[in-house]
């Protein structure tokens, strides 16, 4: 089973860096968007330039970044939907699906459910057959 930390290094994720001035530009105005110090929104901000300028998905779980996302026409979902999208691809089984969303959930992150629910959740949203 991952932990949350093996997530970083999944072969099925790519840690993208901005760093063409488009997507700095990019990452100013949604920084500024968002508002908050230094290091508030930052890494909301980063997702949501490099998928305005990149294409891609947005993996975005606070509402405002979603908000932007959605009025920007920027495909974004959840930290949930990507695990379960993990496990659509066959790269997690159900417990170590279910034990990375009780993993997030232990970093204080806001998930609409526990490990325990997820699979329920995910048929409910249709996002497995």
């Amino acid at each position: 089973m991952p932990d949350l930390a093996d997530v970083l290094t999944a072969h099925w994720l790519k840690a993208v860096e901005l760093s063409e001035v488009h997507e700095l530009a990019a990452f100013a105005r949604y920084k500024s968007q968002l508002g908050g110090g230094l290091k508030e929104n930052t890494g909301e901000a980063a997702v949501l330039a490099w998928a305005a300028v990149q294409g891609g998905v947005a993996i975005i779980d606070e509402r405002a970044a979603s908000r932007i996302a959605q009025r920007d026409g920027i495909l974004a979902h959840g930290s949930v939907w990507l695990v379960v999208q993990g496990v659509r691809q066959g790269e997690l089984d159900r417990s170590a699906a279910e034990t990375l969303v009780d993993e997030l959930r232990a970093t204080d992150m806001r998930l609409p459910i526990d490990g325990r629910g997820l699979f329920a959740w995910a048929y409910g949203q249709g996002l497995l057959p």
